[in-house]
């Protein structure tokens, strides 16, 4: 039985649709969660940038004696993944590309639109895993639009210029980016008739199995679980509230780890 902390990271507030399906998963497990909101949306830095900025982060894990993390952010898993794992062999870090792709290929759905950043989408990861019959789509306002609690309409009408243009090409939508399960009745409305996959339902499904086969997982609760920003908590919080019970959570700000 291991009761280190587990380390669940994002740009801003999307991997909190990720650390929500966890604690749904393992309740007893102690959490420690960082949104990068100093540096959102990471949709739009250079893989350097995004680089700078995982280390940092994991560096800090490492300092609360974390060993497992999820990285609960697509664009950072399909460009800094490999490299962090070689940078931080004792951690186990865990990307939501492959087991978003596993749960696609279980569909056996044939026109796939993949929905994400600009810079997941510029990656190519998605369209090589999963195939020819995938089509990507950037969506790179999206994420400011939901960091800001921007008003439903305005998120609609941008959605609109998006999908409407592709509407009865695909039968599956995947949300490649954790900030989308955010908006998924949205889209679904938008959408109709598509099947959508959750990249965070999807993490949160291969971190349990993981969790399972190593014996990992807690049977009590020993610590307080941790929600960090190094943006506006405020703002951080009335961005999430609709969605996300904070509720048994220390909810703190936290100076950005790279200046």
């Amino acid at each position: 039985m291991n009761n280190s902390p587990i380390g669940v990271f994002d740009s801003g507030v999307g991997g909190l649709t990720v650390l929500k399906e966890l604690a749904d998963l393992m309740p007893n497990e102690t959490y420690i969660y960082i949104g990068d909101n100093c540096h959102s949306p990471y949709g739009d830095k250079s893989r350097q940038e995004l680089l700078a900025y995982t280390t940092d982060i994991l560096s800090y894990f490492q300092t609360q004696g974390t060993d497992l993390v999820v990285m609960a952010c697509n664009t950072t898993s399909s460009l800094v993944l490999e490299e962090l794992r070689l940078r931080f062999d004792k951690m186990t870090i865990i990307g939501v590309i492959d087991a978003t792709v596993e749960k696609v290929s279980q569909t056996q759905k044939e026109r796939v639109l993949v929905m994400a950043t600009a810079a997941t989408i510029a990656s190519g990861v998605y369209q090589q895993k999963i195939g020819a019959s995938s089509y990507g789509l950037a969506c790179p306002k999206l994420v400011p639009l939901i960091e800001q609690a921007a008003p439903q309409a305005m998120i609609e009408a941008y959605l609109k210029t998006l999908l409407e243009p592709l509407q009865g090409q695909f039968d599956q939508i995947v949300l490649g980016c954790t900030h989308y399960p955010i908006i998924q009745d949205m889209i679904g409305h938008l959408y109709p008739g598509a099947q959508l996959i959750s990249s965070s339902e999807a993490v949160a499904h291969a971190v349990y199995q993981y969790c399972l086969q190593a014996n990992r997982i807690a049977s009590k609760k020993t610590a307080r679980s941790k929600i960090y920003t190094t943006g506006a908590l405020e703002s951080f919080v009335l961005s999430s509230r609709s969605f996300f019970d904070y509720r048994g959570y220390d909810v703190r700000y936290l100076p950005p780890l790279t200046k």
